[in-house]
């Protein structure tokens, strides 16, 4: 890394920060924002998309449980009493 972005880590606080590690804060954001893994994998540069789900099927999965909430706050706006809502808790013990 270059001496400015050392120099702008300490300002903001943050120590002990790699390429890597910024490298994957940034794969983890564009995920986290919505942006298919597909292309999150073009974006860093990875020859094969199974290098990027091996790094980063957690957050991946993460996103989707997001996903999966949103769902269900939709389907209860629409007041239809024979659906089952499940706590955030119960979606993360439902195996993948």
């Amino acid at each position: 890394m270059t001496r400015e972005t050392h120099k702008a880590c300490r300002k903001a606080g943050v120590y002990d920060i790699d390429f890597h590690g910024l490298r994957r804060s940034a794969g983890a954001r564009w995920l986290a924002n919505g942006i298919a893994i597909q292309d999150v994998s073009a974006l860093l540069g990875h020859q094969d998309i199974s290098t990027t789900l091996k790094h980063y099927a957690g957050i991946a999965d993460s996103h989707l449980s997001s996903c999966m909430d949103m769902l269900d706050r939709k389907v209860a706006a629409q007041n239809r009493p024979n659906i089952v809502q499940f706590p955030a808790s119960a979606k993360e013990r439902i195996p993948a």
